[in-house]
């Protein structure tokens, strides 16, 4: 019997190649999400969809969808972990008085690394180590240097194409 655990969404990405993007971190599912949930703790956490929706129902009707959206159209990163979408809350940010809503500065990280890594590999990859940025993580650099991260991004999609 398959132990529930960490999912590779579907429509995400199938062709992408997966280990190349988190070659470090644990291989269970249950060991890497925890390991993720370890490695967001200091850039705000991981967090469900159903816990990130209670959040913005106080400023936003109908979050659920709002969320659903998000995901769809790629808006986010997220990984699935025992059935459940779950979010790395450094990419979200309320403006104002404002409902969260996605980092557009994440979002073109991501949209360089999505046609080589699924939604899984995005997670891991804003929290491993990172060459490019000094052996600094992507979520450690992201607000103090965008566009290293961006460059950084770029080179490893070069890299993992070949």
């Amino acid at each position: 019997m398959m132990q529930p655990g960490l999912e590779t969404p579907a429509q995400a990405n199938p062709g992408s190649s997966s280990s190349l993007c988190r070659p470090r971190l644990p291989a269970t599912p249950d060991t890497l999400f925890l390991d993720l949930l370890g490695r967001y703790r200091s850039h705000g956490g991981l967090a469900s969809s159903t816990g990130i929706a209670l959040l913005m129902s106080r400023r936003l009707p109908a979050s659920d969808a709002v969320l659903s959206g998000w995901i769809r159209s790629g808006e986010v990163v997220w990984l699935s972990w025992r059935g459940a979408a779950w979010m790395p809350m450094f990419q979200l940010q309320a403006v104002g008085d404002g409902p969260l809503g996605p980092r557009v500065d994440v979002q073109r990280v991501a949209e360089e690394l999505r046609p080589v890594c699924d939604e899984l590999d995005l997670c891991g990859w804003f929290v491993e180590p990172n060459g490019w940025l000094d052996g600094r993580p992507p979520v450690a650099v992201i607000d103090e240097n965008l566009e290293a991260v961006r460059a950084a991004a770029r080179a490893d999609r070069f890299v993992l194409r070949g």
